[in-house]
């Protein structure tokens, strides 16, 4: 049998400061390195680069910050200047750390579940297309040792080696954190994939990001979008705004009004009132997939992850487990990833 593969998840340390240091400290040695330049130096030795062997628990501190990892280590730096430290770490050690950091609820067992199997799936799509792990509510975030729970160990456990797939392919496991009611079709906002439709879903009443309002000025809209109006002009059929219009019927992205407005989604309804806007809405994230609150809401009143699964990606994708994976791959770490959110980047 196919041993067991392992995942490098990469990150990139950039810095103008010379030097740059950099410990690793697994219990038994603790080594500090410097980058002067495009030279690594240990103990005022230039050397090519350095690897500790696998170890349960290491101990990685750089820039005035640091954090534990289960893994190996490999610290070099590049011809142009670039440090690169590097945490070879295996799947399902992998997953125990991003598991924790998908939003809502880390206390319930069974939702748990859910999030390990959601986890191992991304893993294993970003190992075979070597992209990278986007850095939002609507993805993932691998943080090591330290985003590690007990309980969240034991779900993965208990999931081990199941991921979900579509014609035998592995997908990508969308979220977000509720629907308010409803879900977004991918094909309706250029995203192709086929599992991913509309669903009406009566369990994100439930959760607490389901209703929302926002107040905002003309003055400050007019700050921030260079517009003192803001009307829907395109519209999913899932009533998700995609574009609006201002003053003189400039087109407006949806996505920047969101970012500027700091909206938690686009299901939303505008209304004019003197000199301010009202903005009522529903939900937080994208749509596109799983509700996290409402998963968290069926989990806790008797249904199971793979209720879940079925609900939201409409039947249309199985629960497989896998005995064998890929074999070693590169992914960078999140903080230099793409924007997430939307289907640009896969």
């Amino acid at each position: 049998m196919k041993r067991f593969g392992a995942f490098l998840l990469a990150f990139k340390l950039f810095s103008n400061l010379n030097p740059t240091w950099v410990y690793v400290d697994n219990g038994n040695i603790h080594y500090l390195f410097e980058k002067r330049g495009n030279k690594l130096f240990q103990g005022g030795i230039v050397i090519k680069s350095y690897e500790l062997p696998y170890s349960d628990s290491v101990v990685i501190g750089t820039e005035g910050r640091e954090h534990t990892y289960r893994g190996s280590v490999l610290i070099r730096v590049t011809r142009t200047g670039e440090l690169i430290v590097i945490n070879r770490v295996k799947l399902e050690d992998a997953v125990k750390s991003v598991l924790t950091t998908i939003p809502v609820n880390n206390k319930n067992g069974e939702l748990l579940k859910l999030k390990s199997v959601m986890a191992r799936t991304m893993l294993m799509y970003l190992a075979r297309t070597k992209r990278y792990i986007p850095d939002s509510t609507d993805f993932f975030v691998y943080t090591g040792r330290d985003g590690e729970k007990p309980l969240g160990n034991f779900a993965s456990k208990f999931t081990t080696g199941e991921i979900l797939t579509q014609n035998d392919s592995i997908i990508v496991p969308f979220y977000h954190t509720n629907s308010g009611g409803v879900t977004e079709g991918g094909s309706d906002i250029g995203c192709p994939f086929g599992y991913l439709v509309p669903i009406i879903d009566t369990f994100a009443k439930y959760g607490k990001s389901f209703s929302w309002e926002k107040i905002i000025t003309e003055d400050s809209l007019y700050k921030l979008l260079r517009t003192r109006t803001l009307t829907p002009l395109e519209v999913t059929p899932s009533g998700r705004v995609r574009s609006f219009t201002g003053d003189n019927d400039v087109t407006i992205d949806a996505d920047t009004v969101k970012k500027l407005l700091s909206l938690p989604s686009l299901l939303i309804y505008i209304e004019n009132n003197a000199d301010t806007l009202i903005i009522y809405g529903r939900g937080k994230g994208s749509g596109l997939g799983i509700s996290m609150e409402s998963a968290d809401y069926m989990t806790s009143h008797g249904l199971s992850y793979i209720d879940v699964i079925k609900l939201f990606y409409g039947g249309l994708v199985n629960l497989t487990r896998r005995q064998s994976y890929e074999e070693l791959y590169r992914i960078p770490v999140v903080q230099y990833a793409q924007k997430a959110g939307t289907c640009a980047h896969y």
